[in-house]
């Protein structure tokens, strides 16, 4: 028998502890259901208990299920459904209409879980089970995986906004350096302008795909085609390098735009009184153009708090 469950999801690991089973992973719980259906010799799967009940309520002829309460063995260290129970679903066969037999069942399943696996399952399905459901218990019981998940949250949006605005002030520096035909070789002013052409190419392909996209082209089509046999290069890592890439982008570009807004006449009064094209924009322009972005700055690192959820997709788990 094959053991169903949804992709990217804790239902991998009570998958596992099902003895005797093989686990196919799948893109949705929907598809689950189909499988057991058509095809009653090969599939069961595992899914919160809220969907597997919505399966069996479609269709009552064609599925059964057994409800497994939190305090399972199943559930230890497993973050616990919002249902407070996983369902276990199988199709009927066999079965007369007004619903299954514990041997029948006994009988599908011997091969799939230990004995003290099915026992234990059968003496608490038979169970009358009213779990509290509020926000505080649901809250309470998984606080662990809640702190765990708000720290990486957090560690996304600083690493990500910090990383990405010393890394953007290198991309500013590079477009305001004082380089012209007058002044340097028709070689170096073709390299910074074309250096200049590469950043707003880069800075527009930033701003224009949304950052799933940039996750799944950091980490799948990177790693398959440049770092394929390399271990270092995690999804996490690929998480982090995104991100910052990302908040570089869209920082660099807001100090540019705030440079080309100050007024003219700073810099002619800093060239009045001597100070070099570095000095200008050391002591004069930057400090201002950084002290104007402070709070687009501030909204990209709210932006990458939200956006990091888009992360889960490159498949590790905490």
């Amino acid at each position: 028998m094959k053991c169903l469950y949804q992709t990217g999801t804790f239902y991998e690991d009570i998958a596992q502890k099902l003895k005797g089973s093989e686990i196919v992973e799948l893109d949705n719980f929907d598809i689950q259901a189909q499988n057991v259906k058509t095809d009653s010799n090969k599939y069961f799967y595992v899914a919160d208990a809220a969907v597997s009940k919505a399966h069996k309520k479609t269709d009552p002829d064609d599925l059964e299920l057994i409800d497994v309460p939190i305090n399972s063995d199943l559930m230890k260290n497993i973050i616990k459904p919002s249902e407070g129970i996983l369902g276990i679903a199988f199709k009927k066969e066999n079965i007369a209409k007004k619903g299954i037999t514990q041997q029948a069942l006994d009988n599908f399943l011997e091969n799939n879980l230990s004995q003290q696996q099915r026992k234990e399952l059968w003496s608490m399905a038979e169970e009358t089970i009213d779990p509290d459901k509020s926000m505080l218990t649901i809250f309470r019981n998984n606080f662990p995986l809640y702190k765990k998940g708000i720290a990486t949250t957090l560690k996304f949006g600083i690493y990500g906004t910090l990383g990405g605005f010393a890394l953007s002030l290198l991309l500013v520096f590079f477009k305001v350096l004082n380089i012209t035909k007058k002044n340097s070789h028709f070689v170096i002013y073709y390299l910074h302008q074309t250096g200049c052409k590469i950043i707003d190419i880069y800075i527009w392909v930033i701003k224009s795909t949304p950052m799933l996209v940039q996750a799944f082209v950091g980490y799948y089509v990177f790693k398959e085609l440049f770092l394929k046999d390399v271990s270092w290069y995690t999804p996490m890592f690929s998480a982090y390098m995104v991100i910052i890439l990302n908040t570089m982008g869209y920082i660099a570009e807001i100090i540019t735009k705030n440079i080309s807004f100050l007024d003219k006449g700073q810099i002619e009064a800093s060239s009045s009184l001597g100070m070099s094209h570095t000095q200008t924009m050391y002591n004069i322009v930057l400090p201002q153009a950084i002290k104007t972005s402070e709070v687009p700055i501030l909204n990209q690192f709210i932006m990458n708090l939200k956006d990091c959820v888009v992360f889960s997709t490159l498949r590790w788990y905490y």
